[in-house]
């Protein structure tokens, strides 16, 4: 199943299996293969996800910030939605952005297609996107298990 995970989001991925003693290539490409299966791929799946942690403003502070609800105008939706289709057809995004230097293998795959479109903004896009995406992996790298432990054995 672990092979299955690690080939199947990759378009015309086949595997070879033996069938009546010849073998027989077999298309894998299944994106929504695993979709909810939790606790058996759990971190396979988790290492190809961005996690955010997250809570909620207390009560008492809500957020300064009021947020647009673009739902009440439909005009403005519409532009947004006509901006976004014009964009997407004319923009090339490049399929190997620069990389931040500490940022490698699966981590590197995992914000490859978030530093392109970032790029295609703008050079200021793509700078503040690499400054997320390391503080995301510093934070992410700081409470994995084997760092931890690490960590406690020479304190």
């Amino acid at each position: 199943m672990l092979l299955l995970w690690n080939l199947g989001h990759k378009r015309g991925a086949q595997i070879g299996l033996m069938v009546k003693g010849k073998r027989t290539l077999f298309n894998i490409y299944a994106p929504m293969w695993a979709a909810g299966i939790g606790k058996v791929l759990g971190p396979a799946q988790m290492s190809r996800a961005f996690r955010i942690h997250m809570e909620p403003y207390p009560d008492d502070a809500p957020p300064e910030r009021q947020y647009y609800d673009a739902s009440d105008n439909r005009d403005d939706l519409n532009a947004v939605y006509s901006y976004l289709r014009h964009w997407a057809a004319a923009v090339r995004l490049d399929p190997k952005p620069l990389m931040p230097p500490k940022l490698l293998r699966r981590d590197a795959d995992n914000a490859r297609g978030l530093l392109s479109i970032a790029d295609s903004c703008g050079p200021e896009w793509g700078r503040r996107a690499r400054e997320a995406l390391m503080l995301l992996f510093g934070e992410e790298k700081a409470q994995r298990s084997e760092i931890v432990m690490l960590r406690r054995h020479w304190q």
